[in-house]
C-alpha cells in the first residue's frame, strides 16, 4: 500500500468533509491520496480489499521491499539511529522497532516482485510488466527509447544516429510520435550519462500513474530515479497521441 493510499483509508474517519481537506494536500502526495479514495470509493462494496488496505496500512514494511534499490532505503536510514537498521532487518514487533521501520518504509510503496520476465512476444506488453523489471533492464529500455526519439530529431534534420536503422522499421516505423512532440522532449537535455534517460523518460510518463512512476523510479538508484521521477512527473499530462505508441515503447 502506498503512502496516500493508506492515507485515503484514515481519511474515511472525516466522513462528509473528507474531499474539502484532501483537496488542499498538494505535491504527488497529494495526487496519490486523492486517486487512491478515488478507487476507495469505487470498491465500497468489496470488504475484503478493504480489510487487505486496512492490513498492508498496519504493517512495518510494504510487500516488495528488497525489490526498492538500496540506496533509497540508505538514505532514508541516514538520519535514524542505527536502531532503525536494525528493526528493519529483524521485523522485530517491539513498538518502537514497529515505529522506526514505519518510518524508513513510509514513502515506500508496495512493489511487485522483479521478474524479468517477459511475455513470449518479447515485448513489455504492459505498465505492470515494465514494473516488475530490475533496475538495470529498466535503465536500458529508458535510455533505448530516449535514443530512438533523439534518432528521429536527427533524421528530421537530414542526419543519423545508431538508432536510425531502428527506427525505420515497424513497429516503430511512424509510431514513435511526431517530429515536433519528440523534438519537445529532447529540447534542454544535456547529452551526458543521463541525457537519454530523460529523453526516455518524457516518452514514457503519460503512460504512468503516480504509483507506477514512483515503483519504476524505486527500482533505481536514488540519484538516478530523482531525476528520472523529475521528468516522468513534469511530462505525465502530455497526450498520448504526441507520444510514441505503447507497441512502440514494449518493442525490443
Amino acid at each position: 500500500m502506498t503512502l496516500g493510499r493508506a492515507l485515503a483509508v484514515a481519511a474515511v474517519r472525516l466522513g462528509d468533509d473528507a474531499g474539502a481537506v484532501l483537496a488542499r494536500i498538494g505535491g504527488s502526495i497529494g495526487e496519490q491520496i486523492r486517486e487512491a479514495r478515488t478507487e476507495l470509493a469505487r470498491i465500497s462494496g468489496t470488504p475484503t480489499r478493504r480489510a487487505e488496505w486496512a492490513a498492508a496500512a498496519r504493517a512495518p514494511m510494504p510487500p516488495g521491499l528488497r525489490g526498492v534499490h538500496p540506496t533509497w532505503i540508505e538514505a532514508a536510514l541516514a538520519p535514524l539511529p542505527d536502531r532503525a537498521r536494525a528493526a528493519l532487518a529483524a521485523g522485530s514487533e517491539d513498538p518502537i522497532d514497529v515505529w522506526l521501520a514505519r518510518w524508513v518504509c513510509a514513502e515506500l510503496p508496495p512493489m511487485p516482485p522483479i521478474t524479468n520476465e517477459r511475455p513470449a512476444s518479447g515485448r513489455f506488453v504492459s505498465v505492470a510488466v515494465v514494473v516488475a523489471q530490475g533496475g538495470d533492464e529498466l535503465r536500458a529500455w529508458l535510455e533505448q527509447t530516449g535514443a530512438d526519439q533523439l534518432a528521429v530529431v536527427m533524421a528530421s534534420a537530414g542526419q543519423q544516429t545508431r538508432a536510425t536503422e531502428r527506427i525505420a522499421k515497424p513497429p516503430r516505423a511512424g509510431a514513435l510520435g511526431p517530429a515536433r512532440a519528440c523534438i519537445a522532449r529532447c529540447r534542454g537535455v544535456v547529452l551526458d550519462e543521463l541525457g537519454l534517460l530523460r529523453i526516455g523518460a518524457r516518452a514514457i510518463a503519460p503512460y504512468f500513474d503516480a504509483l507506477a512512476r514512483r515503483q519504476l523510479i524505486l527500482r533505481l538508484p536514488r540519484d538516478i530515479g530523482i531525476v528520472v521521477g523529475a521528468e516522468l512527473a513534469q511530462a505525465a499530462g502530455d497526450p498520448v497521441d504526441q507520444c510514441p505508441t505503447w507497441t512502440a515503447l514494449a518493442a525490443d
